[in-house]
């Protein structure tokens, strides 16, 4: 008898965890580099990472990671060795103002999109799949990223089993697809979106 768990993500409503940021501008007038310092805190953020001593698991940024500001497409994510919860952003030569709407995944016109098809990552989830948003008023407010969805987690066991691929239905209301963002309530609101997710498990999974 095998067991296998594997995580889901989708548009449902979940309590949000922030993660604490810093911004440092450089230069002035339209050649302006701003840089995005953004610390992963919550386990169900980017990327899993390794079990830590407490029984949960850390959270770590993933080589190509970008956000975005007011559309603004950042350049690809930093990552410090020492520290893979945290990760710097830049922006080349973009004027960024007040309000900053800030997403993950980048979006250059601030659509929401949860996937609706999905691949099994063993103890993770696939990398742009767990949209956060952030608005910031001015630059006395620290930048707090909030989640817009939830990560389901689904626990399997069985024998002589092989596991290709599922879907996930909802029974009252859109779960994938794009979604509109009202940044100052955090409420999204379907536009193109579905109410199943396609999740596959490649050549397939053993139980």
């Amino acid at each position: 008898m095998k067991r296998v768990y594997f995580l889901i993500v989708a548009a449902l409503a979940l309590c949000c965890v922030g993660c604490t940021t810093g911004l440092n501008e450089v230069g002035a007038g339209a050649s302006k580099s701003t840089v995005l310092t953004v610390a992963v805190q919550s386990p169900t953020k980017v990327a899993l990472g390794d079990k830590n001593g407490d029984g949960g698991y850390s959270a770590t940024w993933s080589e190509g990671d970008k956000i975005s500001v007011n559309g603004y497409i950042s350049e690809e994510a930093l990552l410090s060795p020492a520290n893979p919860s945290t990760a710097q952003f830049e922006f080349k030569d973009a004027v960024l103002n007040y309000p900053y709407n800030i997403l993950y995944p980048a979006s250059a016109d601030n659509v929401i999109r949860f996937a609706a098809e999905q691949n099994y990552v063993e103890g993770s989830f696939e990398s742009d799949t767990t949209p956060m948003y952030a608005c910031v008023a001015d630059a006395s407010k620290g930048i707090n990223l909030k989640h817009l969805g939830a990560v389901l987690k689904f626990n399997l066991k069985g024998s002589g089993v092989i596991l290709k691929s599922m879907t996930i239905k909802s029974g009252s209301g859109a779960i994938a697809g794009e979604f509109a963002l009202d940044f100052a309530t955090g409420k999204i609101t379907p536009s193109s979106a579905v109410s199943t997710i396609d999740y596959s498990f490649g050549d397939g999974l053993a139980l």
